[in-house]
């Protein structure tokens, strides 16, 4: 018995000493040769193969499945004053415990757990990879780390991405929360990357924030850990993506800023090429393919431009896309295919596009795009269908050109805010380079139908050239009247304080130029008919001009050799014209005077040529600065109405003649000259040559205050025998030679209808206008001016 206990005792005894043995050779031996040997190593050898200090704050072994060595608070020093190249709470690396003993460890699995790893690159750029991995091959005898057949896992890492080869300001990027397995599995030798992002952003504050997700194999024959790899097959899959993240390494600021919700791109490369991100677009090596969704483009000044989806390839410095979907506020483009040319170093697209477009959003781009306001001005608006290619040289956009067609439907546009819009619009054009031809266009103003033909010959100079036609058009139905004008604008606001500036000038519209001719079969303005009207017009800098301008009418012909409008900065206007009337029937022309066709003015037919000019904001101003000189030859008429005649008449007794508000006096012609001076007309040589009556006319009226100053002079031929008699003959009223006419000057003087008549004193009178009284025995000739 006692024997037994014995050797149980001794077998007890035997077990511990086994035990403890085999912790001594599994636990104190391991972690003993790990804290005096194999720590000191690791850090001496990591010292000469970089040159950077590797801390670790703590080791162990374990061997519960499979050996396993723990490193706590491990951290890779760089250089003197700046942060560690990497570091990470906790290290844990799986290996093969056998081969230990051949100063090799091979690698089985690597887990980072919250590493930071901090990527350089230098100015001239050097990448700071040398800090993170050796340097220089093993040399004989010194231990060797491989990674066969293996897993490295990251686990809520963060890498921070410091350029410092761009141009500038160094550039940051920042990831956080990274979750990555790398797999090498032994039968090729790839590794296959699985990685997640879900913050990444540029810049040392966190803005807008994208996330990352990258699938695929890099693998070769490589050195040490297998690095670098020789090819690399990578999707990436981005969401929240914008191009601030990448605009400095775009290849031209003309590439407008853009967003995606969701992207996917396949990257085919080198190692090589990874490392260096203007070689991804460089290298003949990469290929990248992608694919987007609910794309969103920034142009500078412009609404942002969407897009459903996006398709692209890129190979060699040249890139193809596909655009589906694509909007700009009314606009809509339902498939655009383009091609990228030359990204490095001369930059166009080439994009062949069909869709609808809205004639407003063609107006905005143009005016702040552009700086182009016109089409905005006119209120332009309706759709243009579109079937068009466009090659666009970033670097220089005024030399893009169009290839195509264009069809407008429903159109509108105001000219001013003055007229009324033309409306219903519908045109055919096609486009050639950088010229625009208008084949058709029809549209309606008022009650008129418009017709017309146009091209302009360069899109960027802004000239255009039109044949416009229209049938019957009624100004009162395209005129918007004054009461209409205030009440489209409401009440008056509160002034604003007065502000001192100089008048803008649109730099735009003074460089544009528009040349044409007009065609209206019926003009109707107020009670005037005009037929056949036609007008060459030449608009530049701000200046309206009509050449050859000639209208028919019911009461006579209207033609204007010149005429000319300058728009000015201020909003105001100066107008010139040399006006020619011929045949004019006076009865008609002035049937609306004071009281229609029972109580006319006066009959016959007259001649009017000269020039004139004004100036002013409004009706009122143009009359006070109206300036200019007219010739008027009237023949073979009567007159009707004119109260002055009358009095004068009365005053001189001669109540035999016929009553000039009811009969009328008849004349053979009516000839003079009147020069206009801010709305001072003065009468120059006026003579009527009747068979009863001649009268003269020197003086002023004076258009803005309607009131008379005038001398007139008087001579009657008709039955002077029977009221020689009945005529006071001393004083002002003269006999003529061979008593066969009298004569009397008068003033006359104050309002048009009721202006003040009086006889003159002979005394007072000037020899040139008793010569001109002298010269009215005669018949006045037609004047040159009207051949």
């Amino acid at each position: 018995m006692r024997s037994s206990f014995k050797g149980k005792k001794k077998a007890l005894l035997w077990a511990l000493l086994i035990l403890g043995a085999l912790a001594i050779v599994f636990f104190v031996l391991p972690q003993l040769l790990l804290n005096q040997w194999l720590i000191p190593s690791m850090k001496e050898r990591f010292r000469q193969a970089t040159g950077r200090t590797l801390s670790i704050d703590g080791a162990r072994l374990s061997f519960g499945n499979g050996a396993t060595l723990h490193l706590r608070d491990v951290t890779i020093e760089a250089k003197k004053g700046e942060a560690p190249a990497a570091k990470a709470k906790r290290v844990q690396i799986g290996f093969e415990p056998l081969p230990l003993f051949q100063k090799q460890i091979n690698l089985e699995e690597v887990r980072l757990i919250e590493p930071t790893v901090r990527l350089r690159r230098t100015r001239e750029g050097e990448w700071n990879i040398g800090d993170l991995l050796p340097r220089e091959k093993r040399k004989k005898g010194e231990w060797q780390v491989r990674l066969g057949s293996g897993v490295v896992s990251v686990r809520n890492g963060t890498l921070l991405f410091t350029d410092r080869a761009l141009p500038g300001a160094p550039v940051a990027w920042t990831a956080t929360g990274i979750d990555a397995t790398l797999r090498r599995p032994r039968p090729n030798g790839k590794i296959a990357l699985h990685a997640t992002a879900p913050a990444v952003w540029r810049g040392a504050r966190r803005g807008e924030v994208a996330s990352l997700q990258i699938d695929g194999t890099v693998g070769g024959a490589g050195e040490g850990a297998g690095f670098p790899p020789e090819n690399a097959h990578l999707t990436a899959t981005l969401t929240r993506f914008d191009s601030a993240l990448i605009r400095p390494y775009l290849p031209s600021d003309r590439i407008p800023p853009f967003s995606a919700e969701k992207s996917r791109i396949m990257i085919d490369a080198t190692g090589g090429n990874l490392l260096q991100p203007r070689d991804l677009l460089r290298s003949a090596q990469v290929r990248l393919k992608g694919e987007s969704r609910g794309v969103t483009v920034n142009p500078p000044d412009l609404p942002p431009i969407n897009i459903a989806q996006a398709d692209w390839r890129y190979h060699d410095q040249k890139g193809h896309f596909k655009l589906i979907d694509t909007r700009l506020l009314d606009s809509r483009l339902p498939r655009t295919e383009g091609v990228l040319l030359d990204p490095l170093s001369h930059p166009k697209i080439h994009l062949e596009t069909f869709g609808e477009v809205a004639v407003s959003d063609v107006a905005r781009v143009m005016a702040e795009r552009f700086g182009n306001r016109r089409l905005k001005k006119l209120e332009a608006k309706g759709r243009i269908e579109t079937a068009l290619v466009i090659k666009i040289p970033l670097e220089s956009l005024p030399q893009t050109t169009f290839e195509g067609r264009l069809a407008l439907r429903n159109g509108r546009l105001t000219p001013t805010a003055s007229f009324r819009p033309i409306r219903e619009i519908h045109g055919e054009a096609r486009v050639e380079g950088k010229r625009l031809v208008v084949e058709s266009l029809k549209g309606e103003w008022g009650e008129a139908d418009l017709s017309a033909t146009a091209r302009m010959p360069n899109l960027y100079e802004e000239g255009i050239e039109f044949h416009l036609r229209a049938d019957t058009l009624v100004w009162d139905q395209i005129r918007i009247s004054k009461s209409e004008r205030d009440q489209k604008k409401g009440p008056p606001s509160e002034p604003a304080p007065a502000k001192e500036k100089e008048p803008s000038r649109d730099p735009v519209e003074e460089r544009g130029y528009a040349v044409g001719l007009i065609e209206i079969a019926h003009l109707v303005v107020k009670d005037y008919d005009f037929y056949a009207v036609e007008s060459a017009l030449i608009y530049q800098d701000r200046v309206l001009r009509l050449r050859e301008t000639e209208a028919f009418f019911e009461d006579g012909i209207a033609k204007a050799d010149f005429a000319q409008v300058y728009f000015r900065p201020d909003g105001s206007y100066a107008l010139a014209l040399t006006p020619r009337l011929s045949e004019i029937k006076i009865f008609e022309f002035l049937k609306d005077f004071g009281g229609g066709a029972e109580t006319p003015v006066m009959s016959g037919k007259a001649l009017v040529a000269g020039g004139l000019n004004t100036e002013g904001k409004n009706y009122q101003e143009f009359k006070e600065n109206l300036r200019g000189s007219l010739a008027v030859y009237l023949d073979n008429g009567t007159i009707y109405r004119f109260e002055t005649l009358a009095r004068i008449f009365s005053l001189m007794n001669l109540f035999t003649l016929p009553e000039v508000n009811v009969e009328g006096i008849e004349y053979d012609a009516i000839s003079g000259t009147l020069d206009i001076d801010e709305g001072k007309v003065s009468l120059n040589d006026a003579i009527l040559y009747g068979e009863d009556v001649r009268i003269i006319a020197d003086g002023e009226i004076l258009l803005p205050e309607r009131r008379f100053d005038l001398i007139m002079g008087v001579q009657v031929f008709r039955v002077v025998d029977e009221v020689l008699e009945e005529i006071p003959l001393a004083g002002p009223i003269l006999l003529g030679e061979d008593r066969m006419f009298i004569a009397a000057y008068f003033d006359v003087k104050g309002a048009f209808i009721n202006p003040y008549v009086d006889f003159r004193p002979l005394k007072t009178i000037r020899e040139p206008t008793l010569g001109v009284l002298s010269r009215a025995l005669t018949f006045p000739a037609r004047p040159e001016l009207f051949g």
